[in-house]
């Protein structure tokens, strides 16, 4: 029984070195190979700069001439103001129709020569006064008061009837945007939306009937642009800066009606091509420009 314990004893010892001796050496090997690995590399010295440069080829060298600072000019901030002020003065922005204001040269004053002393202007004044004006006589008539002149005071309806006589067209305006000027397919679409149809003349026509092409005309549509027609074979690349829309007075049936639709009809082209809508005497339209367009056809 002694024995038995004594062998496992001395079996767990000899486990133990065996253990123990095996950890040592596999320490021992693994020092070794690190020791031998960064001992027997090379140390890199870096080359100098002069052989980097060297090994670049001519034409890719840095000039010292590409290098040069450059100078700025100093400038007076005075003149500065100056020339930005001129530069604004000659900006001018003109709106569609607006008239066009050419520049006048200013007007040089004749200077007259002065009289070399006081003496000979009163010797002047004094002959003029006392030479007798032959060539330029004067008559005094006087107006009795049965022979003044009454002038009548003209009405503002004989004036608008006299405006109607002269110019029997009614004329109103579409213009674009600046710089964006209507696309012709949307032109088109919107055109025949209010009930405009192509027709004579090229151009489109608002009929007595929207249905019958051969009722008669109320009131067109042309390009704003020369010739003022519209081409619908190339209706796709076709643009306009406007449209221009004419009523020809009187119209073919009620022209209060008529009146009407060519004004609510502008107004609709206007909003839908997002451009505005300007009067016969080319400024924006407003209320005052409708209340003038309903007298022309009130009788």
């Amino acid at each position: 029984m002694e024995l038995h314990i004594i062998f496992f004893i001395l079996a767990g010892l000899l486990i133990a070195v065996l253990i123990g001796f095996s950890i040592w050496s596999a320490r021992r090997e693994k020092s070794n190979i690190f020791s031998n690995t960064f001992s027997s590399r090379p140390v890199i010295v870096p080359p100098p700069n002069n052989e980097l440069n060297n090994n670049i080829p001519a034409s890719l060298q840095p000039q010292a001439n590409e290098y040069q600072a450059m100078s700025v000019p100093e400038e007076n901030p005075q003149q500065i103001q100056q020339e930005v002020e001129s530069s604004l003065q000659n900006i001018r922005i003109s709106l569609p129709g607006e008239p066009q204001v050419q520049a006048v040269p200013p007007v040089q004053q004749p200077i007259s020569e002065p009289v070399s002393t006081y003496g000979q202007q009163i010797s002047n004044q004094q002959h003029i006064q006392n030479t007798p004006d032959f060539a330029n006589p004067t008559i005094n008539v006087a107006i009795t008061p049965e022979q003044e002149v009454q002038v009548a005071p003209v009405e503002e309806s004989e004036v608008v009837q006299t405006e109607q006589e002269e110019n029997p067209f009614v004329t109103l305006y579409v213009y674009a945007p600046q710089n964006e000027p209507f696309r012709g397919d949307y032109v088109v679409h919107y055109l025949e939306e209010v009930g405009l149809r192509f027709g004579e003349h090229q151009i489109f026509h608002r009929h007595q009937h929207i249905d019958d092409s051969l009722s008669p005309i109320i009131f067109s549509a042309a390009n704003l642009m020369n010739p003022g027609t519209f081409d619908l074979h190339n209706i796709t690349n076709f643009s306009t800066a406007g449209l221009v829309l004419f009523m020809q007075l009187p119209t073919e049936g009620n022209d209060i009606v008529n009146m009407k639709l060519l004004l609510s009809n502008a107004e609709h082209l206007a909003s839908s091509l997002g451009g505005y809508l300007y009067d016969d005497a080319q400024q924006p339209f407003s209320e005052e420009s409708r209340q003038r367009y309903m007298q022309r056809v009130m009788h």
